[in-house]
């Protein structure tokens, strides 16, 4: 984990973890690492940890239970919103995140958005459906199929738009809105998605 000096560092572990909360990664009741877990993982003094985590308990966003650990609460999510929505300024520039798998397929005339299929792979339990919307790339994951070339509207329910300080990761990763290196391949509308594993066979070969 990178820091930067224009925030104590226990402040920027609170806001990593809300950060891991309200994008799924770190859901209600799971578990958390302990605070030497975590200090070992992000290279900080168990004590600053400490600090966080007891900034974080404070705020109802995790708890500890004696002898297990620390655990996310049931409310955190919401908990966290409600303190970024405190925090926002006026004309504040924002990252809007939405989870791929909370985005519905509707018919066109249902649709608060439209736009045209360019890209479905099966990812073995669910379809990976790139959608193009006004030159604007959505990745889709749903066990729903659709055809490449298709138009659909999309639907997304309000408590699925989560509205988040910019990230350090803003627009590194494309308009994908994902962590994963295969996005940035598939930027290029020419690219196939099916020949990933040729790409990755080329570079690994270089």
């Amino acid at each position: 984990m990178e820091f930067n000096g224009n925030k104590s560092i226990y402040l920027q572990i609170c806001d990593a973890i809300c950060e891991r909360i309200l994008s799924g990664d770190l859901a209600p009741d799971s578990r958390i690492p302990s605070v030497r877990e975590y200090g070992a993982e992000i290279g900080v003094n168990p004590n600053t940890v400490m600090r966080s985590y007891e900034k974080l308990t404070g705020e109802g966003i995790i708890y500890n239970r004696r002898g297990i650990g620390y655990f996310i609460s049931e409310d955190a999510p919401k908990i966290v919103l409600e303190s970024q929505r405190e925090e926002f300024m006026k004309n504040e520039p924002v990252d809007v995140v939405v989870r791929p798998e909370d985005v519905d397929i509707v018919p066109v005339e249902q649709g608060a958005l439209t736009g045209e299929i360019t890209s479905v792979t099966f990812r073995g339990v669910h379809f990976e459906i790139i959608v193009d919307i006004g030159g604007f790339k959505w990745m889709i994951q749903t066990t729903d199929f659709a055809p490449e070339g298709a138009e659909i509207g999309l639907y997304i329910e309000p408590d699925a738009i989560h509205i988040m300080k910019k990230s350090k990761y803003s627009g590194e990763f494309g308009d994908y809105s994902s962590f994963s290196d295969e996005m940035d391949y598939i930027s290029n509308a020419e690219l196939d998605i099916t020949d990933l594993d040729d790409i990755t066979e080329v570079e690994e070969d270089e």
